[in-house]
């Protein structure tokens, strides 16, 4: 949401309502003061906010305040620094402190290029010296978990050349000093093909890899990720994707963008997903009135459910994997970055039937 004015967003269940929350302006303070971890450890459950304020020796960034069907009341507030450690605080109606959770931000990774080769000869159980060795240098520890009085027990060391999607990753997840996971992140790609959902359509599970790329038609995908945790080939996890945009900083798939993505481990397809978010999803306005029209339960071809909003949706997400889960979205309306626009979609599960609906409306401009 790009909220410009106070904001307040209530949640019915069945006519009745069930949540409720209250959203302030945006703040334009970005950091606050964070003091040292011993003095948040002294901070202790029914302080008031003016309490804690005081303690932590500034005031916090005010997110949210949220009640359910409970009436039960939370106020939310962050303390965060520049290196981006970040303090949050529920509070309850009576601005006494009820949760706190402190995170502090991942170092920064960046350390000499990491290559697959590299990263393909390190095996389940090698010592943390014989990783850095064979790698090149030192990773950075991004996570450790103490056990026992002995420290690090449980580590994960990374290397990359820079934070970003564009450099290639090697995670290595550690206990007692020795390997036992191993991912291998490849820098983002788009491909020169985008395939047909027909061909995405007739892939089923445990296909081999050149069985996937032959049906689809559209030449080889591009390698994203590797993931194992032993050194037995059937248990090496694979993805592949044909798309045709980058992903953006947060790992989503931009609007505009179309993705196919495959999950194979041991080379057989596990499962598949399309994401299409091209715009706009349909030639017509999704309606609340359209919306109501459309019966949970009932099979999504039926002229009811079809007929209900005025024009064709696009399919928008579908996933299936071998489990024998399925899903298809199909959407109306339209996206845009950082913005709320009236979009509708609905939900149905692997025998066609209507399991959800949901739809956004656009906000009245404020006179």
């Amino acid at each position: 949401m790009n909220l410009l004015e106070p904001t307040i967003v209530v949640q019915n269940l069945n006519g009745k309502l069930k949540n409720k929350v209250f959203i302030p302006t945006k703040s334009n303070v970005t950091t606050t003061c964070l003091p040292a971890k011993d003095v948040i450890d002294r901070l202790f459950l029914g302080q008031t906010l003016i309490d804690v304020s005081n303690k932590l020796g500034c005031s916090g960034i005010y997110n949210y305040s949220a009640s359910n069907s409970n009436n039960r009341i939370s106020s939310y507030y962050t303390w965060t620094n520049t290196n981006r450690d970040t303090l949050s605080i529920e509070f309850d109606a009576n601005d006494k402190l009820v949760e706190k959770n402190y995170v502090k931000s991942p170092p920064e990774v960046a350390t000499c290029q990491p290559f697959y080769a590299q990263w393909d000869k390190i095996k389940i159980k090698d010592s943390y010296s014989t990783i850095k060795n064979e790698m090149g240098c030192e990773g950075v520890l991004t996570q450790s978990i103490d056990n026992n009085n002995i420290p690090d027990y449980f580590s994960i060391r990374e290397w990359a050349r820079q934070d970003r999607n564009s450099e290639d990753r090697a995670i290595f997840w550690l206990e007692n000093n020795l390997l036992k996971y191993k991912q291998f992140i490849f820098k983002d790609a788009k491909t020169t093909c985008i395939p047909d959902i027909q061909n995405w359509q007739k892939l089923t599970v445990n296909m081999t890899y050149d069985q996937v790329r032959t049906i689809l038609e559209c030449g080889d995908g591009t390698l994203q990720m590797l993931y194992t945790t032993s050194d037995d080939a059937s248990a090496l996890q694979s993805v592949y994707t044909w798309k045709n945009v980058l992903m953006d900083d947060n790992g989503n798939l931009p609007i505009g963008g179309i993705s196919y993505q495959f999950g194979f481990v041991g080379g057989k397809l596990q499962e598949k997903e399309y994401t299409n978010s091209t715009q706009p999803f349909s030639t017509c306005t999704p309606t609340e009135i359209g919306l109501n029209n459309i019966s949970i339960g009932k099979s999504w071809t039926s002229i009811e459910n079809q007929q209900a909003m005025g024009c064709s949706p696009s399919l928008s997400y579908a996933l299936v994997n071998i489990n024998g889960g399925a899903v298809k979205q199909y959407s109306w309306g339209t996206l845009v970055k950082d913005a709320v626009t009236t979009r509708a979609y609905v939900s149905v599960d692997a025998e066609g039937i209507v399991r959800g609906k949901y739809i956004s409306l656009t906000p009245p401009t404020s006179k």
